[in-house]
């Protein structure tokens, strides 16, 4: 089954950088959640399913019950070995080592 690793950046400063870098460094990032299976046929779809799950809105999401923030600019979602960097608008692979 395929799962989704979902990286927060430790960094505010982050957040601020809209467009993706080209390499993103795991020492700044804090794995938060690891969400399983596939929402849908289209990958960008499923990328859009875990934002939702990763936000809170009704107070029952995953971020709520773990405590944490909800997802932003500047975090990370690794599955299949490719990391996608969430930006001002969509997602962006990275390099994440």
């Amino acid at each position: 089954m395929q799962t989704y690793t979902v990286f927060y950046a430790k960094s505010p400063m982050m957040m601020l950088n809209m467009d993706a870098p080209v390499v993103a460094f795991k020492d700044q990032y804090t794995q938060v959640a690891e969400l399983p299976g596939v929402f849908g046929k289209d990958f960008n779809y499923n990328l859009e399913v875990i934002f939702d799950k990763m936000n809170v809105v009704h107070g029952d999401e995953i971020p709520a019950k773990l405590g944490i923030r909800s997802m932003c600019v500047g975090d990370i979602v690794v599955t299949k070995g490719e990391a996608w960097y969430v930006c001002g608008t969509g997602w962006k692979q990275v390099n994440f080592v």
